[in-house]
């Protein structure tokens, strides 16, 4: 799959703070939040590595997107993967961003 990727030396509570602060200076808002590998253990009884996966867009663009096409729809929101880059998850996060 495309991604825009980078990998950040940061707990994944800092990494995602400044991701979140990062793409709200660029005008987009969060519509959506899995935390996968909390999601996946109580449902399925699975346990994986964390795994967090936030849905952003920029309104007026997306507004304007379906309104040009409404099946924009299937690529909406875009998609921010916050996982860990490597075997010490707790200082080193990789960020990837659906493109």
């Amino acid at each position: 799959m495309h991604s825009i990727q980078t990998t950040v030396e940061r707990t994944m509570h800092q990494a995602e703070n400044e991701g979140r602060t990062a793409l709200q200076e660029q005008g987009f808002g969060v519509l959506t939040e899995i935390d996968v590998a909390v999601t996946f253990k109580p449902e399925f009884g699975i346990e994986r590595t964390p795994l967090k996966t936030v849905g952003v867009c920029t309104p007026q663009f997306a507004h304007e997107a379906l309104q040009a096409d409404p099946s924009a729809a299937l690529l909406l929101p875009c998609n921010v993967v916050l996982e860990p880059a490597g075997p010490a998850p707790e200082s080193r996060w990789s960020i990837r961003v659906s493109s």
